[in-house]
């Protein structure tokens, strides 16, 4: 690596009160960024084309991108390029938040966490591109240590659970005994595949907090990015979901938005034109 930039250094370590007090909204701002991903793959596209071919030029001049391990990126890594290449790649991810609504509808003070934990999170990604190209469409590469918060086990969402057993035959058996005696059975084998599941999930992956829905954020990834009326969403609130409530819709937005920015949410979100789309912030 070359002496120009600085070595790898770990990610910040919070103090306990400053960690419980961000926990939530780290977790919010891990599923606007896993939404996005879902359902605004036009981001990332814009991040691979517009911003990663000068990141990659300038970073491959002052550092062996084989130096960095993908225990590097799991941690959090911070790379120091020479002042002129880190200005002018910065140039581009200000541009690229801005054409994306990151920083919101109008001016807010209280996004500014988020802007910095995004910020990190793209040079990270950046890096992880370089090191590591996308096979398929790309991704964000999170530190998994961002703000000492574990995310989600992996591990659970590879093991389906099946149950089979045969067929009821009401000639030979009463059907109050078939159910005990089944009910029995798939008791047993569901005890079995979760207690596999928790001994193959590392200690230090915890569950997502009740509070959060997945679904909400990625409403208002439709709403904040895609530019969706909350009407429209409730007309059409998922693939194979059944229409719903404006009313439902505007509090799923506004509670993920909440959990994103803070009390002062809703001046981040754009604002609503009635009987249309979210209205286009004004430039300047």
């Amino acid at each position: 690596m070359s002496k120009r930039c600085k070595r790898l250094v770990s990610s910040p370590t919070l103090r306990k009160s400053e960690m419980r007090l961000q926990e939530d909204r780290c977790w919010a701002w891990t599923m606007y960024l896993h939404a996005i991903e879902r359902g605004a793959r036009e981001v990332l596209g814009s991040l691979k084309k517009n911003v990663h071919p000068i990141f990659e030029e300038r970073a491959t001049e002052v550092v062996d991108v084989n130096d960095i391990s993908s225990a590097d990126l799991e941690q959090g890594i911070t790379l120091a390029l020479p002042d002129d290449a880190t200005n002018a790649v910065q140039l581009l991810i200000e541009d690229w938040l801005g054409r994306h609504q990151f920083r919101g509808g109008r001016p807010c003070e209280a996004v500014g966490d988020f802007l910095k934990w995004v910020d990190r999170v793209v040079w990270n990604t950046l890096w992880g591109w370089s090191r590591f190209p996308p096979r398929s469409g790309p991704r964000f590469v999170s530190p998994r240590l961002t703000w000492r918060i574990p995310k989600r086990s992996p591990v659970v969402s590879q093991a389906e659970l099946r149950f089979t057993h045969r067929a009821w035959e009401p000639l030979s058996e009463p059907r109050s005994a078939y159910t005990k005696r089944v009910r029995e059975i798939f008791n047993f084998q569901l005890s079995q595949y979760l207690d596999g599941i928790a001994r193959a999930t590392p200690n230090d992956w915890v569950p997502l907090p009740n509070k959060l829905c997945a679904r909400h954020f990625q409403w208002l990834v439709r709403f904040q990015i895609g530019r969706e009326s909350m009407a429209a969403i409730a007309k059409n609130p998922g693939v194979n979901a059944e229409p719903i409530s404006y009313q439902a819709v505007e509090k799923g937005v506004h509670n993920s938005a909440n959990y994103l920015i803070g009390a002062d949410f809703s001046n981040w979100l754009n604002p609503v034109q009635k009987g249309g789309r979210p209205r286009k912030p004004q430039q300047g």
